[in-house]
């Protein structure tokens, strides 16, 4: 179905404006009433966009066919702006054939991306176009820059030209037009000037007034308005404003590209202009590059208080005949505590397991979240009954007690344990479990291995 909104009105909007797209095969593309079909279906009438090609080749590569041009259609019948849309993508095709040396059958899909243009009528700038999208924040720049320079190059297009008083190649009289609103007496654009921005930078003071540059005067919404010219060259000007009294407004700078196209710079943002239109708008971010830490002495030592150590004690017990080891005492330390947490085993019951889970759970309470704890020779020591004791408590509750991660109903809540190995030795381990519906952790690194 064709789209035939034609609204003249800006349109503004706060969100980024993003590239849309459409694919086709090669032999759709080359089939001129099917490729007009996949425009018309994807694109509205009478609106610029701007185009990207992308090409699919090979299975799985890609490539940009240059880069981007414009197109608009006034109706279905428009036959050649099709044709002219369908030769510049085949043209493009051909030298990106060329170029990667691609033969047509590895051309999978042909990717047309598009997006609108910025064509806007600005009612107030006197800007006739068609609809377009800019952001909030372009459209506030535009608004307030335009108003004092015409979108236009052209130098007869900048008002009324004023006479300038030259000597030794410095300008030392501008006369105005117009009385100066201040003192209708005086019609001496430099005098207000200088009184006026005495603070401002040399580049834009009166000392820049030199005899390269042209005057113009003109009126934007019933204010008189000086607008100073530096030529840089024939194609090159830098385009500053002021009111009649000497404040100065702004500046940009104009640079032709041809084709009745020039380039408008503002800050940081950059127009294309044509006919009195605004093709396209970008703006510059300058990012921070990333500093190296300067170290103030590379001898001082940084303490670090999210650090703890942990240790245990065992007995030897004899079963059926093997000489066994039980933990009977285990506990940690840190900062937070002014004396160690410690687990004795129950003389009456001698279940080791129960203090080695006493000492975990409490390790991982949200109090000693962010804490690394340290155990000599963990891995060869500690290690051996903390993860056999957490192994076989999952065993009671889940079918794989060696399983890292797991998704259990809420009645269960086994250990999680992940480790950190070179060389088959444990560096690292690291237990989750959920405590009050919060994954908790806490990890234990052998102090030995860190070291060697």
């Amino acid at each position: 179905m064709i789209n035939n909104k034609n609204n003249n009105k800006l349109v503004v909007t706060n969100k980024p404006i993003k590239f849309k797209s459409f694919w086709l095969k090669l032999e759709e593309l080359l089939d001129i009433l099917c490729f007009k079909r996949y425009v018309i279906n994807n694109l509205d009438v009478r609106t610029q966009y701007q185009i990207l090609i992308k090409i699919r080749y090979n299975v799985d590569e890609f490539a940009m066919l240059e880069q981007q041009f414009s197109f608009s259609y006034n109706d279905y019948a428009d036959d050649i702006s099709f044709y002219s849309f369908q030769d510049i993508i085949s043209n493009r095709l051909n030298i990106a054939l060329d170029s990667y040396g691609i033969s047509e059958p590895d051309v999978l899909l042909v990717q047309i991306l598009y997006r609108v243009v910025f064509y806007g009528e600005l009612e107030k700038l006197k800007i006739q176009g068609v609809k377009n999208i800019i952001s909030k924040n372009e459209y506030i720049k535009i608004r307030r820059i335009s108003p004092y320079f015409p979108l236009s190059f052209h130098l007869t297009e900048h008002g009324k030209p004023l006479k300038a008083v030259i000597s030794d190649s410095i300008v030392k009289n501008v006369f105005t037009l117009t009385n100066n609103v201040h003192n209708g007496a005086s019609r001496d654009f430099i005098y207000f000037f200088n009184k006026n921005n005495s603070l401002l930078p040399d580049k834009i003071k009166s000392t820049a007034f030199h005899s390269k540059q042209l005057f113009f005067q003109r009126s934007v919404n019933g204010a008189d308005i000086i607008l100073v010219i530096d030529i840089i060259n024939a194609n090159h000007y830098i385009k500053k404003a002021s009111s009649i009294s000497g404040v100065f407004l702004g500046d940009v700078e104009d640079i032709n590209i041809g084709n009745n196209v020039f380039k408008r710079k503002y800050g940081n943002y950059t127009f294309l202009i044509k006919d009195n239109n605004i093709l396209f708008s970008e703006k510059r971010v300058d990012l921070t590059p990333i500093k190296k830490r300067s170290i103030v002495d590379t001898n001082a030592i940084i303490e670090d208080i999210r650090i703890g150590v942990i240790d245990l004690e065992t007995y030897t017990v004899y079963t059926k005949g093997l000489k066994l080891a039980k933990v009977y005492t285990i506990g940690f330390f840190t900062n937070l505590n002014t004396k160690p947490v410690l687990y004795y085993i129950d003389i009456k019951t001698l279940k080791s397991e129960e203090i080695v889970l006493k000492c975990i759970d409490e390790m991982l309470r949200a109090k000693y979240s962010g804490i690394t704890f340290y155990a000599h020779n963990f891995c060869k020591f500690d290690s051996v009954f903390i993860i056999k004791t957490i192994l076989e408590f999952n065993k009671q509750i889940i079918d794989d007690p060696y399983i890292i991660e797991v998704n259990t109903p809420k009645s269960k809540n086994p250990y999680i344990l992940k480790t950190v190995c070179r060389d088959d030795i444990i560096l690292k381990l690291t237990i989750k479990r959920k405590v009050d519906d919060v994954i908790h952790s806490v990890s234990i690194l052998d102090s030995y291995r860190v070291l060697t």
